[in-house]
């Protein structure tokens, strides 16, 4: 009979581990990240100043605001998450030093000109038409002519602050792929106008989202009894989270095609019940609870639309969803998240043709029922009670690290 071994770990065995294995997930975090910016430089443009009349404010305005924008289009996401979790980050150094000796340039023009006054005052009258980090330059370029030194403290703080609470000990490339999108969709076009897939079941995707949506619907209903335009401001907000999970699902796509099919999926799963699938992705058909969000549903089926995704790998009754006879066939069924924008693009038609009849008049009666089966239509949410006892703690990570919000200090 073979020696049976017991393995016993005392309580600093453990902590020695847990640090250890921590140790290495930063340094593969690191090491991936280093990757994705091995051999990049920062280009920029030495005098971009050089052959600008000083006293020409806007042109020099603008020459500012160029190069600085050109070269913050050069620092790649990675840097900017190196910098927020405390690696080196050579670029964002560069481009930190580049916007210094861009005021101090600045201030020995300045302070050269004879309408030093004038011009600093023109400035500040256009200041507002440049780029956040082109107007810290052209202030502290000012600032310097009072006696302060020649720096440009720029505030960095709105890009890497969200960035401080990513996972580098559990963050998967697909998800740095998605965030890198959404960074340079949010900040790149400001002036030029995966593994969550994989293993995350859609049933408790879909319940987060579902829940979400549920939330977004209550937390704005208030706002239709106590301000004047609250309706209006009600269906502006979910209009918003409805585009923006557009434009999540057509990121997923652009980080790899192979999303397509989970994200169809997770579409089918938010809007009915009965439709099993038996896949990798559906382990456990308890979270396949009748949810149906078409709020959700609907978003996802138009940003895989708006991807280029082939139509044959939508199912019909997913596709059929935004047609308004099968739409309202389906709401008549019970409760549910509804689809807002058929409703909204009804209600001004309607309303339009209530305006060209008599009250007493048949037409007017039958506008007068279908304006009243729209409207309830927008508020059959009430009823909806959504299962939230299936978010997870992973689930809660997961939402935490895609709703990141980058937000620029206009």
């Amino acid at each position: 009979m073979k020696d049976m071994i017991s393995f016993k770990i005392n309580s600093s065995s453990a902590v020695k581990f847990r640090d250890n294995f921590c140790a290495t997930c930063s340094s593969y975090f690191e090491h991936t990240l280093q990757q994705r910016i091995s051999f990049m430089d920062l280009p920029y443009e030495t005098n971009p100043l050089g052959g600008v009349e000083t006293a020409d404010t806007r042109s020099l305005a603008r020459a500012i605001d160029a190069a600085s924008w050109s070269v913050f289009l050069h620092v790649p996401f990675a840097e900017w998450v190196l910098k927020a979790t405390g690696r080196n980050t050579h670029l964002v150094d560069m481009f930190l030093w580049y916007h210094e000796m861009l005021s101090v340039r600045l201030y020995y023009r300045l302070r050269r000109c004879s309408e030093a006054q004038k011009v600093k005052n023109d400035l500040l009258e256009i200041i507002s038409e440049v780029n956040p980090f082109a107007r810290t330059v052209i202030s502290s370029g000012i600032e310097s002519l009072n006696g302060r030194p020649a720096t440009c403290d720029l505030n960095i703080s709105f890009i890497i602050g969200p960035l401080c609470s990513l996972p580098t000990d559990d963050l998967a490339p697909d998800v740095l792929n998605l965030l890198d999108i959404r960074f340079r969709r949010t900040y790149h076009r400001q002036w030029d106008n995966d593994e969550m897939a994989d293993h995350t079941p859609p049933g408790l995707l879909a319940s987060s989202i579902t829940e979400n949506d549920l939330r977004s619907f209550r937390d704005g209903y208030a706002l239709t009894f106590m301000e004047g335009e609250g309706f209006h401001k009600w269906l502006g907000s979910l209009g918003r989270s409805w585009n923006y999970r557009c434009e999540d699902v057509a990121d997923c796509l652009q980080v790899d095609s192979k999303h397509s099919a989970a994200l169809v999926e997770l579409a089918v799963v938010s809007i009915n019940a009965a439709f099993l699938l038996r896949g990798s992705f559906l382990t456990d058909q308890k979270y396949l609870y009748e949810r149906r969000n078409f709020h959700g549903s609907t978003a996802i089926f138009y940003g895989l639309k708006q991807a280029g995704c082939d139509g044959k790998m939508i199912p019909l009754q997913l596709s059929s969803i935004v047609n308004y006879r099968a739409y309202r066939d389906e709401l008549k069924k019970g409760p549910a998240l509804p689809f807002v924008f058929l409703s909204i693009r009804e209600l001004p038609l309607l309303t339009e043709c209530l305006s060209r009849h008599r009250p007493s008049s048949p037409k007017y009666e039958m506008y007068w029922r279908s304006l009243t089966f729209t409207v309830e239509e927008l508020f059959v949410f009430r009823s909806y009670i959504a299962d939230t006892s299936k978010a997870t703690a992973a689930m809660q990570r997961i939402r935490k690290l895609l709703n990141i919000n980058f937000c620029f200090c206009f």
